[in-house]
């Protein structure tokens, strides 16, 4: 992990407990514990203009019509099928299709198929996937609301997945798919059970629709027509109603993902920062946020940097960073160089903490750190673990005449916020 030259002095240990000492405001500090950056919001809305749009800081800045083309004289194909903001598909040979206000699939089949109907709504097994365009690069949806109409006493599955793999997965069930002791009527149940009415008729206008909600973070959801029928919709059929039932996908900026073991770098500001994820605690993909701030960034002179992980994760995740700093001119007293180091801490982008040496136990696996039984907590409104971080080791480096370069290995629990002054 940590590469030094030979003429260099380097500090290094699990011994000093580490002082909870409260501070002022962390200045120009963001974010906060279990938080990533807002990214806006996506909204499908369908009826008088049908279109997906993007809201951020309250202003319009992207659409992305929604329309149908003309195929053999059926008119029902969804375009564009790839667009700036939202791409879809459907399973196997399928198109996705759009008619009256609902999006679904065109299944095709002969002559007889009432693809006027099919191309509304989902059925039989098939599937509706949605992906995040380029134009949402570096965006991640973090809470869903949909709005479904529903026939044939509809279930339809949501499968949220993130780079590839399902995040997580979500049930909407209705009439007599609604089973006595499973589930729940509250928004957000993993098994949601929807009162709307779910008939085999025509529209029965906002009777039949149902409004889903669920928390997951992903750039890929998929709807499966698991029992009966049902038609994403966006409002159109809720009248004067339809801005409070548009379905809509709160976004969250995330650079990527980290599974168990990986290791991402950011170099900005003549700062380079590696973090890798350790094992402990590590069960699941996990989206983040890493940023290198440029000196005078909230009051550090030298540079700060900031790591963010999902809202509704686990605190206790765990990693160890790497942290290059620019080179500088150094100190002509050996205190002044001894204590070259991470300024301040922080959890919350508001308490500050200073940042000691590791104090715990360590696990490893092949001469690997895998974790730390540290048994401190820096931020008890932190609901979901705790919130950590310590110094594994620095090295000062003589890269020219009185020119050094610091390197710091730290161990981190949960969000982290810190520089130097």
């Amino acid at each position: 992990m940590l590469n030094s030259l030979s003429r260099s002095l380097v500090f290094a240990a699990f011994v000093v407990g580490l002082a909870s000492v409260a501070a002022p405001t962390f200045a120009g500090g963001s974010g906060g514990s279990g938080t990533l950056t807002p990214g806006g919001t996506l909204t499908l809305r369908t009826g008088n203009a049908d279109q997906w749009v993007l809201e951020q800081n309250a202003v319009v800045t992207n659409t992305q019509a929604v329309g149908a083309s003309t195929l053999s004289g059926e008119k029902c194909f969804l375009t564009p099928k790839i667009g700036s903001l939202v791409n879809t598909s459907a399973s196997g040979q399928n198109q996705p299709g759009f008619v009256g206000d609902s999006i679904g699939v065109w299944g095709g089949g002969n002559s007889g198929t009432a693809r006027g109907t099919a191309c509304s709504r989902v059925s039989g097994a098939e599937a509706l996937s949605l992906t995040l365009g380029a134009g949402l690069s570096g965006l991640k949806v973090s809470n869903t609301r949909l709005d479904i109409e529903v026939k044939q006493n509809a279930k339809v599955v949501a499968t949220a997945k993130l780079a590839g793999q399902t995040v997580a997965s979500f049930e909407l069930r209705s009439g007599s798919s609604i089973v006595t002791g499973q589930g729940s009527t509250n928004p957000g149940s993993p098994i949601f059970n929807c009162t709307a009415r779910s008939d085999s008729g025509p529209d029965s206008g906002s009777s039949d629709n149902c409004t889903w909600a669920f928390q997951a973070l992903y750039d890929t959801l998929d709807l499966t027509a698991a029992v009966g029928e049902f038609s994403l919709e966006g409002g159109g059929d809720w009248g004067s109603s339809a801005a409070q039932n548009y379905s809509q996908f709160d976004l969250v900026e995330a650079d990527g993902v980290l599974a168990c073991g990986d290791t991402v770098s950011e170099s900005a500001n003549g700062t380079t920062t590696a973090v890798t994820r350790l094992a402990t605690s590590c069960n699941t993909l996990l989206p983040y946020s890493l940023a290198n701030r440029p000196p005078g960034t909230g009051g550090f002179t030298i540079g700060s940097f900031e790591f963010l992980t999902p809202s509704g994760s686990p605190n206790d995740q765990q990693f160890v960073m790497e942290i290059t700093w620019p080179a500088e001119t150094a100190p002509q007293t050996a205190p002044a160089l001894q204590n070259i180091a991470l300024s301040a801490q922080s959890f919350d982008g508001i308490t500050e903490y200073p940042v000691d040496l590791c104090v715990g136990i360590p696990t490893y696996s092949g001469g690997v750190l895998t974790g730390l039984a540290h048994g401190q907590d820096l931020d008890g409104n932190a609901a979901n673990g705790s919130q950590y971080g310590c110094e594994i080791s620095h090295t000062l480096d003589y890269v020219g005449d009185e020119i050094i370069q610091l390197r710091q290995v730290l161990f981190v629990e949960g969000d982290f916020l810190a520089g130097r002054k």
